[in-house]
């Protein structure tokens, strides 16, 4: 997934913008620079459950936070009972 990072936050958080929307995440590289464009892998540190997991009344993939936490819609291409899963969003996949 390409992203743009935004700005540094506190605990090596960044803020970023995607294709999908603004986000913020944790980067777990060296110190990215602000105004630049990195293509990533993504990691859910959590096992999700199927509990977890709801359906959107959005039809387009996004990406967005806010203070509850990190939402991201995509179409849930597998989902096996050990809990791992790929979620798409269009050309992107995350694998968790």
């Amino acid at each position: 997934m390409e992203i743009k990072v935004q700005e540094k936050l506190s605990n090596g958080r960044v803020q970023f913008v995607s294709a999908y929307g603004e986000c913020i995440g944790v980067w777990a590289d060296e110190e990215p620079e602000p105004g630049r464009k990195y293509t990533i892998k993504v990691t859910v540190p959590d096992k999700v459950s199927v509990e977890a997991l709801q359906e959107s009344d959005e039809k387009h993939c996004m990406l967005e936070a806010d203070d509850e936490g990190v939402f991201i819609v995509g179409q849930l291409e597998d989902y096996e009972e050990d809990g791992f899963a790929v979620l798409r969003l269009e050309e992107s996949i995350i694998r968790f």
